[in-house]
């Protein structure tokens, strides 16, 4: 277990390993029980991404009242076992597993609203349709990762938003029912964006591949994200 002082600690107020330790424990619950959730990037800094998934990730365990970016030792105990129940105050496992169910709902749903004409399957991922080549090129050339998330309803888009900062668009750091994710007709490119693992070792093999449209990062702040239009 990650070890985090057993008292209330605001994350700014951790080391950057203790940091760090946190972010891939937030990582590895997201990937073990939701579909679609970016990755935080590794780097053992508190910025507003992390602390947004903090509270995020308390109400997907099933945190009731207002939920803080504190973080205590029992929370990644939490995020490694979320049915534990010794862990939990009482009912909270049940609330956690109804949250997480209902989540993964919307995703499915916003997955097949993206299965029509404009689109196609990667990594079980609804992408814009020009992106399979250029991601199965890059994972021919040395690219490890996968893809967590690519088309995106402006209604699920604008949801993730509300989970992550609390409002339908956050300057900077979510934009909702404008997303790049959202764009779909091939012949509007640039168009559509996807989010990737494994983003610094994509950022260096995307960059060499010869199929258009070209696809890349302009946001220091979101590595994970990569469009025509870099943003």
């Amino acid at each position: 277990m990650v070890f985090i002082p057993l008292r209330p600690r605001w994350l700014s107020s951790l080391s950057p390993k203790q940091v760090e330790r946190v972010q891939r424990q937030l990582n590895a619950f997201t990937n073990a029980h939701l579909h679609g959730v970016r990755p935080l990037i590794v780097d053992g800094k508190v910025g507003k991404l992390t602390r947004d998934r903090v509270v995020a990730c308390k109400y997907w365990l099933g945190y009731e009242g207002k939920r803080s970016a504190q973080v205590k030792r029992h929370l990644m105990g939490q995020l490694a076992h979320p049915g534990w129940r010794v862990l939990f105050p009482r009912g909270w496992v049940a609330i956690g597993r109804k949250r997480r169910a209902a989540e993964v709902a919307k995703w499915r749903a916003n997955h097949q609203a993206g299965v029509k004409i404009g689109t196609a399957i990667f990594d079980g991922v609804t992408v814009a349709a020009y992106f399979p080549p250029i991601l199965t090129w890059c994972r021919e050339h040395g690219w490890k990762g996968r893809v967590v998330s690519g088309y995106r309803t402006p209604a699920y888009s604008e949801h993730l938003c509300e989970l992550m900062c609390g409002a339908p668009t956050c300057a900077g750091r979510c934009a909702g029912r404008t997303t790049n994710h959202a764009g779909l007709d091939p012949n509007a490119i640039p168009c559509g964006a996807v989010d990737v693992t494994d983003y610094v070792n994509f950022a260096r093999v995307v960059a060499g591949c010869p199929i258009k449209p070209r696809i890349w990062n302009a946001l220091p702040s979101d590595r994970v994200h990569f469009s025509p239009r870099g943003n």
